[in-house]
């Protein structure tokens, strides 16, 4: 089976086809790892098929995922995708694997796109099917609706993919080069080869910088409230209710999108704390301590959640309409942004002990 062939016209690239009728796929079994933060699952979901082991609390606490909180004005479904992806690319060099990635750069209309986003789209292609070829999943963005999905197969200008679909026992057909949702721009994780670097001190320390470096960070655009001060966002959207001029057709949605995926993060924190407490004994008292008052963040977190359920039907987001759930939500969001604030404090007490022993 071949891979795909670019044919170059004059004026640039045009056009493409494969070198076979049949579909080029990678050679194992690709389990979909399911996870509300998609780029999350997916990640672990390539890992695993090349010979990792990890889960979701793996994945989204040592690349820092699970410390990101990214909130818009306006509860947009796209907040827990706005930040720089790039703060994840260091977390995946400790996981195994140096990391390939290509990136368009600009958001992405089909209905609307330029010669420059269509050569990009030819790129990504290419790019895909080069790590299919060599027998590589691929996370790419865009599958279906804005969300990551795991690229297994490239066929006549189209890639087969793993989605949030297969969670859902919905068929996933498979999406033309040019058809991908993709705000923000074309993008394409790889796992080329792997990185030989294991968990130590100095990985350990690295993610506790990069979590204290997240947590402390501004909104990378104005319409979003980003770290701790996403509550803030959060809240005053709340306390506004529909009287907000920021309320739009999408806030029930984003409202309740946003409640799990920012639960799933608070979890897997949480977890993973525990799990860098073990392995660092000298460390273990503020990184359990961070862990529990993680724990407490997830507690009100998992109750928002349930608050405002991720439930698609005639009446869905029609929660948020409730002004007692909205105070609630208020309420338990104070506590949230409370305990990660003491989790914070306790990260940078154990990200200032010494390290230094361990280190090689």
């Amino acid at each position: 089976m071949g891979g795909p062939l670019m044919h170059e016209k004059s004026g640039g690239i045009k056009s493409m086809t494969t070198s076979t009728d049949k579909a080029t796929m990678v050679p194992m079994e690709v389990k979909y790892v399911p996870a509300w933060l998609t780029w999350v699952g997916c990640t672990a979901t390539c890992m695993n098929a090349l010979g990792k082991n990890y889960d979701i609390v793996d994945v989204a606490g040592t690349t820092g995922y699970a410390f990101i909180m990214s909130v818009h004005k306006g509860l947009c479904p796209s907040g827990p995708t706005v930040f720089d992806w790039n703060l994840l690319l260091q977390g995946i060099v400790t996981l195994g694997f140096s990391p390939k990635v290509y990136m368009g750069g600009e958001c992405y209309d089909k209905s609307s796109k330029t010669d420059r986003q269509e050569t990009q789209a030819i790129e990504l292609y290419k790019f895909v099917g080069n790590e299919i070829t060599a027998g590589r999943p691929v996370v790419i963005w865009g599958t279906y609706v804005p969300e990551f999905g795991v690229a297994t197969g490239v066929d006549d200008q189209k890639y087969h993919v793993k989605s949030f679909r297969e969670c859902l026992n919905q068929e996933q057909p498979p999406i033309p080069y040019d058809e991908l949702a993709a705000p923000g721009g074309f993008y394409g994780l790889a796992f080329p080869t792997e990185s030989g670097f294991e968990n130590n001190r100095f990985s350990d320390l690295l993610i506790i910088t990069n979590a204290v470096r997240i947590l402390k960070d501004e909104a990378i655009h104005k319409f979003y409230g980003y770290g701790l001060n996403a509550y803030d966002t959060w809240m005053k959207l709340l306390e506004a209710g529909p009287d907000s001029p920021d309320w739009g057709e999408a806030t029930g949605f984003g409202n309740a999108y946003n409640a799990q995926c920012w639960n799933e993060a608070k979890w897997c924190a949480a977890e993973f704390l525990k799990r860098l407490a073990g392995r660092n004994d000298f460390a273990s008292d503020p990184l359990m301590k961070a862990a529990d008052e993680y724990g407490k963040t997830h507690s009100a977190t998992k109750r928002i959640a349930e608050l405002f359920p991720f439930s698609p039907g005639p009446d869905f987001g029609k929660e948020i309409l409730e002004e007692e759930r909205r105070k609630e939500a208020v309420g338990l969001l104070k506590d949230a942004q409370s305990h990660e604030t003491e989790a914070l404090k306790l990260l940078i007490v154990a990200r200032d002990l010494d390290w230094q022993e361990g280190m090689t």
